[in-house]
């Protein structure tokens, strides 16, 4: 899998590398999601730096949105390097908030890491 996690101070820290598609996406919140150590107002640090998500359309994004195991009270914070993604991440954020996550996309670690700490 192009996406990879692992959970820390009540935290999920996701990577991503090489093409991200959006089934990619969904087995990853599949994996979240049986995961006995997730709880759904954790927080995610999203880096995909290391990514491309140019294959994802608005109707998914919108299903993934839907689905997310990620619920009200989870601050998510991606880190999104490029236009495309950084984009495609702030449409995702719409589509979010409806289910009480509050969710900020940023172009570097640094600022995202800064975010998540003001808003633990």
């Amino acid at each position: 899998m192009a996406i990879d996690y692992y959970i820390e101070n009540k935290c999920v820290i996701t990577t991503g590398i090489d093409d991200i598609t959006f089934q990619d996406l969904l087995k990853f919140q599949q994996c979240i999601a049986a995961d006995q150590s997730f709880r759904s107002d954790f927080n995610e640090l999203v880096n995909f730096t290391q990514a491309t998500t140019k294959e994802l359309s608005p109707e998914d994004l919108k299903a993934l949105a839907n689905i997310s195991p990620f619920g009200h009270g989870s601050k998510r914070a991606f880190i999104m390097p490029n236009d495309l993604s950084f984009g495609l991440s702030r449409m995702y954020r719409v589509f979010q908030e409806p289910n009480g996550a509050v969710v900020s996309v940023f172009r570097t670690v640094l600022e995202a890491n800064a975010w998540l700490s003001k808003h633990p």
